[in-house]
C-alpha cells in the first residue's frame, strides 16, 4: 500500500468515525465525552502509579537519601514520623493507595467503557432495523431476507470491534503519553536516549 492509498485510508477512517458522531443522540455524546475524561483521569492514575514505583524502591535501598530531602522531611515531620521503621510503613503504605486507586479507575474505565461500546452498537442495531422495517416489500424480495439479516449481524459485529478498538486505542495514547511525560520529568536524558534509539 503506498502512501497515498494510507492518506485515503486515514481521511476514511475519520469521515466515518465523524459520521458515526454525529449520529449519536446527546446523552451518548454525554457519556462520550464523560468517558474521555475519564480516559485522562486514568492515565494520570496509570502513570503516576508507575512514576513512584523507581522512588518507592530507592526509598528501601538507601533511605537515607531520601530522608535528607526537605519535601520528604517537611511530610514526616506533619505527620509526626521519626524512626525508620515507621517512615517505611507510611511510604508503603501511600505507595499501596496510590496503585490501588490507579487500579479502582482502571476497572471502572474498563467497564464504564465497555457499557459504552454497547450502547452505542445497540443504538445503530436500533437505527438499521428502523431502516429495514420502513422499506418495501420489494427491497426483500430483491436482496433476500436471509442475505439482509446476515448482512446487519456482520456490520454490527465490525462496528462493535471498531467503537472499541477506537476506545481503547485512545486510551493507549493517553496512558502512553503521561507516562513518557513523567518519565521525561524524573530522568530527560535516559528517557530521551531510550526514545530516540
Amino acid at each position: 500500500m503506498n502512501i497515498n492509498n494510507n492518506n485515503k485510508y486515514t481521511y476514511s477512517i475519520l469521515i466515518i468515525l465523524k459520521r458515526v458522531i454525529g449520529h449519536l443522540d446527546i446523552g451518548r455524546k454525554k457519556q462520550l465525552s464523560f468517558l474521555l475524561i475519564l480516559t485522562i483521569f486514568t492515565s494520570l492514575a496509570e502513570s503516576i502509579s508507575i512514576a513512584m514505583l523507581v522512588p518507592f524502591i530507592s526509598f528501601f535501598i538507601n533511605p537515607d537519601l531520601y530522608l535528607f530531602n526537605n519535601f520528604f522531611n517537611t511530610i514526616f515531620e506533619f505527620l509526626k514520623i521519626n524512626n525508620n521503621k515507621e517512615i517505611l510503613a507510611t511510604v508503603s503504605f501511600f505507595f499501596g493507595f496510590i496503585v490501588i486507586i490507579s487500579g479502582y479507575v482502571k476497572l471502572k474505565y474498563i467497564k464504564i467503557s465497555n457499557e459504552l461500546t454497547e450502547n452505542i452498537t445497540s443504538d445503530f442495531q436500533i437505527k438499521m432495523f428502523k431502516f429495514l422495517i420502513n422499506q418495501d416489500f420489494s427491497y426483500y424480495s430483491k436482496h433476500g431476507s436471509n442475505k439482509i439479516l446476515s448482512n446487519i449481524a456482520q456490520k454490527s459485529s465490525a462496528f462493535t470491534t471498531a467503537v472499541f478498538a477506537l476506545v481503547n486505542i485512545l486510551n493507549s495514547i493517553f496512558i502512553t503519553s503521561a507516562i513518557i511525560a513523567i518519565l521525561i520529568f524524573n530522568e530527560t536524558f535516559y528517557t530521551l536516549i531510550i526514545i530516540l534509539n
